[in-house]
């Protein structure tokens, strides 16, 4: 069995638009090859687990929820994903999925509809903290 594990935390600035602003976020990872057996038609399995937290204050937003000094800018979400591999590593099937909350999009990269970028936005999902997104949990699986 192979353990390998990853961690990452960041605290401070990291907000252009808003120097008043302060980040913490931290991101964690481990990694589990459980099962390597070469002679055998499924030779491997491994599981991930990944978690991932964060939020921002000051300069319009808050950590801990709407008030007075802003809305909600906070992230929670998690991903479990388990792999196999069969005849030698020629074919591979991953199975798993995850759960976000991210109320105020939080470090939220918009997704390229209809050819929008960064810069340009997008009519179906902006990155305004204020406009919530409905039903406020997105869901992969």
């Amino acid at each position: 069995m192979a353990v390998r594990s990853r961690q990452s935390v960041h605290a401070g600035g990291g907000c252009a638009e808003h120097s008043r602003r302060v980040r913490y976020h931290t991101d964690d990872s481990i990694q589990i090859k459980y099962y390597d057996n070469p002679e055998r038609f499924m030779d491997k399995a491994a599981f991930s687990l990944t978690g991932d937290m964060g939020c921002e204050h000051g300069g319009g937003v808050s950590c801990a929820g709407n008030s007075a000094k802003g809305p909600k800018q906070s992230f929670l979400g998690y991903m479990v994903y388990n792999r196999f591999w069969f005849e030698n590593d020629k074919y591979g099937l991953t199975i798993g999925g995850g759960q976000i909350n991210n109320p105020g999009r939080y470090l939220v990269l918009l997704p390229p509809i209809n050819g929008a970028t960064a810069t340009s936005g997008a009519p179906y999902f902006t990155e305004t903290p204020e406009i919530p997104i409905k039903p406020g949990h997105i869901r992969d699986v």
